[in-house]
């Protein structure tokens, strides 16, 4: 899911990680539990149990949340990328931006969209495959605040 912050001088859309992170982290936490009750009972297996657990640990690492910044007062885009064990920032000039659009994967009802905007340094992706209703709303969204003048002094 997406949040929005629309403001005159500042959009930003946040992609958190849903029930995909929520399942995986409460699956480590039973595991463990789960281990370490083997281990007070005094059975050795519980130390293969708990090695086990790097398993969903690995597939939590590709869970990523990511937020797009576009600010006016800074005259800056930001999408950051960030994950449990990295964090990454594309930080380019707001003018260079000149439209969003939505790059449609998919056919019939199960058609979804990403949203990418167009700059004059090549496109740039944000979040993951949106419902048709869901990308288009956003595209809207952002094509009218570029197309707003901002906040006036």
């Amino acid at each position: 899911m997406i949040t929005r912050d629309n403001r005159p001088s500042r959009l930003v859309l946040d992609q958190k990680p849903g029930m995909v992170a929520w399942f995986l982290a409460a699956f480590v936490l039973a595991w463990v539990y789960i281990s370490i009750t083997i281990l007070k009972d005094g059975d050795p297996i519980g130390w293969i149990f708990l090695a086990a657990v790097i398993v969903p640990l690995f597939f939590l690492t590709f869970v990523e949340r990511q937020t797009l910044t576009l600010d006016r007062d800074a005259d800056a885009l930001i999408l950051t990328r960030q994950t449990i064990f990295k964090k990454r920032r594309i930080i380019d000039e707001l003018g260079l931006v000149q439209r969003a659009k939505i790059n449609w994967l998919g056919e019939g009802s199960t058609r979804s969209g990403r949203l990418v905007l167009q700059r004059d340094t090549g496109p740039l992706e944000f979040g993951s495959p949106q419902p048709q209703s869901r990308a288009r709303s956003l595209a809207r969204e952002v094509n009218a605040w570029l197309d707003s003048k901002g906040p006036t002094a």
